[in-house]
């Protein structure tokens, strides 16, 4: 993963991980953050209080159903913004070169109420397994001119079912905005580690919203 980070001079863009939990997905992408020395500012978005439900599709992983990946309880916290709080400062610890926003809640209010003062992706990390929130996300990056020519994005868990690409989770809603917004984007990297892990990484070559 650094070796996408190499030689980026954009000091006006960020780093967004959507799906954070525990904090380690961040403290990954910090580590890559250091071949990059002008971004200097991660986002990260979940709600802290468990999968939120999947109304659009089937589920196939039990991990993913609702409640699970519940924050507050897993690591003792009284809500999600003390958890927010808490993890925010701790990784403004580890890495001080870095500015850390952690938005709790669901994406669909989140991004909303942020829009103002969210920046251009650099790269985005979509972590939220489901399809729902994947779509929502990626949808109103494009939307509000967030994600831009030349913005990568990995996708954690890319098949959601074992079916096809593109029919179930992160790799359908991936589909869904493309064919939206008529964008072309190149695969750049993946790694299989068995359906519904696949990771890969996509470059934006171009977005032609009509």
């Amino acid at each position: 993963m650094p070796y996408f980070f190499t030689g980026i001079e954009n000091s006006g863009a960020a780093v967004y991980q959507f799906g954070v939990y525990s904090g380690n997905s961040m403290d990954e992408l910090s580590v890559c953050l250091e071949v990059a020395p002008h971004i200097t500012t991660m986002l990260g978005f979940d709600v802290f209080s468990g999968m939120p439900n999947e109304p659009a599709e089937q589920i196939f992983q039990d991990a993913w159903l609702p409640g699970n990946f519940n924050a507050m309880v897993d690591f003792d916290a009284e809500s999600p913004r003390e958890y927010a709080n808490i993890l925010e400062a701790r990784l403004e610890y580890d890495f001080p070169n870095i500015n850390f926003h952690i938005y709790d809640g669901l994406v669909e209010d989140t991004l909303e109420a942020n829009k103002d003062r969210l920046p251009t992706a650099f790269y985005i990390d979509f972590d939220m397994d489901l399809y729902s929130p994947t779509l929502h996300a990626f949808d109103f990056l494009v939307r509000n001119n967030k994600i831009v020519e030349g913005t990568l994005i990995g996708y954690d868990d890319w098949g959601g079912a074992p079916h096809d690409n593109f029919q179930h989770g992160e790799s359908r809603a991936h589909k869904e905005v493309c064919d939206k917004y008529n964008i072309d984007a190149v695969k750049l990297a993946e790694r299989d580690d068995g359906w519904p892990h696949k990771h890969n990484v996509w470059r934006i070559e171009s977005i032609g919203i009509q």
